[in-house]
């Protein structure tokens, strides 16, 4: 995700409204072709330049718990322009596809079978 850029000033209002939209439209598209583990939650957030440790913290996916329900939730950076909220946002997708039970044993969260689950959903949300 080398390039991504964070606005200086934030997010103006009309570009977090555009990247909103587009995310519900992404997720929409997710969620009718594609099965995983848990259901999947995103979130805007803004993330702390602590957390913020290199390039790729943009986004970050876990498992979460509420009111006893597990879910995946997705964080993405809210300062973010529409098109690499966009771009995040399928690379922590393709995170929630590979998610499995016992994902604290995965050796390299970037293995082929993230690979793979990126692929597909470039093939099947972005190819025209």
């Amino acid at each position: 995700m080398e390039g991504l850029s964070i606005s200086s000033g934030g997010a103006t209002d009309e570009s977090s409204k555009r990247s909103a939209a587009e995310l519900k439209k992404l997720m929409v598209s997710f969620r009718e072709r594609f099965e995983t583990l848990y259901p999947v939650v995103i979130r805007r957030v803004s993330i702390s330049p602590q957390d913020l440790k290199d390039s790729h913290d943009w986004g970050d996916t876990s498992l979460a718990t509420k009111k006893g329900d597990q879910y995946l939730l997705v964080r993405i950076e809210k300062r973010l322009s529409p098109e690499a909220t966009i771009l995040v946002a399928a690379h922590e997708l393709a995170h929630c596809i590979q998610w499995r039970a016992n994902e604290d044993t995965r050796k390299n969260d970037h293995d082929p079978e993230w690979g793979i689950a990126i692929a597909r959903i470039w093939s099947e949300l972005f190819a025209e």
